[in-house]
């Protein structure tokens, strides 16, 4: 087995990577030399930059709680919604899976219409799958009623038309009461 580059869309002259955290939603890249903070929610193939409004110093740390990403680097810590981070926030060059879900919020059903088929998975925030289920494109439903509150990640993974390509997309859910 060898190692893949997953440069693609870090600014070039700033690929020293300092820190890096990989999160139920994707992976945070924090950059030392030119500074800034990269996403990616397709395993690196891609990555997106969110240095806006952030002073170009060093990303030296990363971590996440109460809903947002902290930053921490040579001009003090900063925070950023992890919502800002979300699928439909990022533009992607994959042709990801659609899904319809509803109601977002949800507290007893949680309604999922996707195409293509595959599974759809429900993690909670530590990466801990609690459900899934096999979607033929038609609606399924997950009682969520017994999950406790917050913030939960739908994943649908499938194949690309026959052609042996596993599609993956990222969805924020909320649990409430």
């Amino acid at each position: 087995m060898t190692w893949d580059s997953a440069n693609n869309g870090i600014y070039e002259k700033a690929r020293t990577v300092q820190s890096l955290l990989a999160t139920p939603k994707g992976i945070f890249a924090g950059l030392l030399v030119g500074g800034g903070v990269y996403f990616s929610s397709d395993s690196g193939r891609n990555w997106y930059n969110y240095t806006d409004s952030m002073p170009g110093g060093s990303i030296e740390c990363m971590d996440t709680g109460f809903g947002y990403l902290f930053a921490g680097g040579q001009y003090g810590i900063f925070r950023r919604p992890l919502s800002d981070f979300s699928q439909s926030s990022v533009a992607t060059t994959s042709a990801a899976s659609h899904m319809e879900i509803y109601p977002n919020p949800a507290s007893r059903e949680l309604h999922i219409n996707s195409s293509p088929q595959g599974t759809i998975h429900l993690y909670d925030v530590l990466g801990c799958e609690r459900m899934n289920a096999m979607s033929d494109g038609m609606e399924i439903t997950f009682d969520v009623s017994e999950l406790t509150q917050g913030v939960y990640f739908l994943r649908m993974g499938g194949n690309n038309g026959g052609r042996g390509i596993t599609l993956s997309a990222v969805h924020v859910i909320v649990k409430l009461y």
